[in-house]
């Protein structure tokens, strides 16, 4: 995979958070990160639908979100 282009891509409304207090978005996001990685885990060839790049297998979405969370790591300096 290719690195982002650095603010030359805005990302479609539909990926961006909607507004809500701090920690229930952390733990909803946390809930979220349990569910992927385990259902991921049993079923790595399942596809998941991208609205940008179309069907990928979960093996690839585990790419894919481990490299955009180092990004936002990184972004804010954690």
């Amino acid at each position: 995979m290719l690195p982002w282009p650095k603010g030359r891509i805005k990302a479609p409304d539909v990926m961006s958070p909607a507004a809500g207090e701090f920690s229930a978005e952390q733990n909803g996001l946390e809930a979220d990160i349990r569910r992927f990685i385990e259902l991921s885990e049993k079923e790595p060839e399942r596809l998941g639908l991208h609205p940008m790049f179309g069907p990928q297998p979960l093996k690839k979405w585990q790419r894919m979100h481990g490299m955009h969370f180092d990004h936002h790591l990184r972004q804010f300096g954690v």
